[in-house]
């Protein structure tokens, strides 16, 4: 257990029979002040008596409490774990009154996979936005549509390193995001010829690179 925690702390970041729903005994290694009772609480989540995952919500006296991070262990994942101690930790702030932040300001992460004609082919949710992106490619891997040629990648959030990493792995030519890309994303999707694309909200957004890609309305014969 104190070995998960090290990693959550680290990470910042249904069930089973035999999944164990507890408040973390930390002994040693108490949790942080603002995740300590009575303003917060930190669970653990147990497989089979192993210390699986672990996750934190704070500010429990007021009207809006906020998850702080949640870790689920590599060899735990793809098991609806992560869903049992969100709903979990949900159910906790609703006992004191409370709503989880992200419930109403869409902290969820999504990624889609859309093809040239505009249809959606994969959506997938996430608390993390790398998650989503792996749910999706996973999804494509399992259904034997990889390399995504010809489709593009739509994130929440920034476009970081990783998840342009991720895209041009995956055969993305096209990665767009709702936030802005980070310099060393710009500069690894100029490398690898991918289309990065950021602050797509509504009809408007930014090109970084590989700007022959994008057409504008005006340029399309008929529109």
């Amino acid at each position: 257990m104190r070995a998960l925690y090290r990693e959550y702390v680290r990470d910042e970041v249904l069930a089973p029979v035999g999944i164990r729903l507890d408040e973390a005994k930390l002994a040693a290694e108490a949790p942080p002040a603002d995740l300590a009772s009575p303003n917060g609480v930190l669970l653990l989540i147990s497989l089979d008596g192993e210390p699986v995952a672990i996750g934190g919500v704070r500010d429990l006296a007021g009207t809006v409490a906020e998850v702080k991070s949640m870790y689920v262990a590599p060899g735990a994942r793809g098991q609806g774990i992560g869903r049992l101690l969100l709903g979990r930790l949900e159910g906790i702030a609703a006992e004191h009154g409370a709503r989880l932040v992200f419930a109403s300001t869409g902290g969820l992460h999504a990624a889609g996979v859309f093809t040239p004609d505009g249809r959606l082919a994969c959506a997938r949710e996430d608390v993390g936005r790398h998650n989503a992106v792996d749910k999706v490619i996973g999804w494509a891997l399992r259904s034997g549509r990889l390399p995504l040629a010809g489709c593009v990648l739509l994130v929440s959030g920034r476009a970081s390193f990783e998840l342009v990493s991720k895209a041009v792995l995956a055969g993305f030519p096209v990665l767009a995001a709702v936030s802005a890309p980070s310099s060393l994303a710009a500069n690894l999707a100029e490398q690898n010829g991918l289309t990065l694309v950021g602050f797509l909200r509504g009809g408007s957004m930014n090109v970084y690179t590989e700007v022959q890609r994008v057409v504008s309305e005006s340029a399309v014969p008929g529109v």
